[in-house]
């Protein structure tokens, strides 16, 4: 090797040390707080050319670790990826709207300016321009014959797709949660954040309005095993929970008919069902009250959880009135039915 050759891979050693792979370059971080070459570097537009430089020489070197890739062979395009995201959102055919290349880097430039202004940056940095349209195609065949594994098809981006914008769709929090970028915060609407907080204090709240129904004497209840009272409670919570997530009050409405017609067949008096579904509302209330974030939801708490309780109570007084009126019908027709008997003369 030349004197030419082996200078720059000796100044890029003198920047790192092998066995713990710390940084010397400034630019960095020091070399006791920043690693530049841990188990996962990322190395995109963003890190310094020369970094990227020194990484590729270390890269070459023979005692340095084994590169595998934990991948597929070959590439997904943006137009798979386009046709797998529309025909699960669309049942026609959707055509993507294409921009020349060459307005891609300045329109990019121009939302990342806008985007720092705000205090929103976007996702897409100035720095990806120069890959647009360069196929990237990976093969993993190294990979695979070195440590006999190989990615499972069922786990390919195009086929997890679909279940990735569902989850999106019915689980937002969640889904923003898990999938939240480094370089970007992600809004939360407030019923979610209402929802995050019924999620976290569920065990306590069943706790709570069990000893509630216990407390309030109500003869029907007495009869109902703990274990029933528990099961019972916890679908009631989730049904309101939904309700709550989903901003449709009719979740917890419809489950509420279909209750009350449960208890009016096991002789429930309507008045105990109302104030057990009423009591529900002071539970919640009560409970998260204590959480230093809720003082910020109250408006939340009142019309996601009061109002649709409300709304369930009319639509279980509704069913009692329903199924009262069908029995007297029946009561009045099997009346009208039976033989008159008229005394022998």
């Amino acid at each position: 090797m030349s004197e030419e050759s082996r200078r720059p891979i000796l100044e890029h050693l003198d920047q790192l040390r092998p066995g713990r792979y710390r940084t010397l370059d400034k630019a960095e971080g020091t070399a006791s707080t920043a690693m530049i070459l841990p188990n996962v570097r990322l190395a995109n537009g963003e890190v310094r050319q020369e970094t990227r430089q020194m990484l590729i020489t270390a890269f070459k070197l023979p005692f340095y670790p084994e590169i595998l890739i934990a991948s597929p062979d070959g590439a997904t395009s943006h137009n798979a990826l386009f046709a797998a995201t529309m025909s699960h959102e669309s049942s026609k055919p959707v055509s993507a709207l294409r921009m020349p290349k060459a307005l891609c880097g300045p329109g990019m430039w121009a939302r990342d300016l806008a985007g720092r202004v705000l205090g929103d940056r976007p996702f897409e940095r100035p720095w990806m321009a120069e890959y647009i349209d360069t196929v990237m195609a990976i093969d993993a065949s190294k990979t695979r014959a070195r440590t006999g594994w190989a990615p499972r098809e069922r786990l390919e981006i195009l086929r997890r797709l679909p279940f990735l914008l569902e989850n999106r769709r019915t689980y937002p929090l969640d889904w923003h949660r898990l999938n939240r970028a480094a370089m970007k915060t992600v809004h939360v609407p407030q019923n979610l954040r209402l929802y995050q907080l019924l999620e976290r204090h569920q065990s306590e709240l069943v706790d709570a309005y069990s000893k509630a129904l216990v407390d309030a004497h109500l003869p029907s209840y007495e009869h109902v095993s703990p274990e029933d009272h528990e099961w019972h409670h916890k679908m009631i919570l989730r049904q309101l929970m939904n309700a709550v997530r989903t901003q449709d009050r009719h979740v917890l409405v419809a489950y509420c008919g279909d209750l009350a017609g449960r208890r009016y067949r096991q002789g429930f008096k309507v008045e105990e069902l109302c104030g057990a579904v009423s009591a529900l509302d002071g539970v919640c209330t009560t409970v998260l009250a204590r959480a230093p974030e809720a003082k910020a939801l109250a408006t939340e708490i009142h019309e996601d959880i009061s109002t649709p309780l409300k709304w369930g109570v009319d639509r279980i007084q509704e069913t009692y009135e329903s199924l009262a009126a069908a029995d007297a019908r029946r009561a009045r027709a099997a009346h009208a039915a039976e033989p008159v008997s008229v005394p022998g003369r």
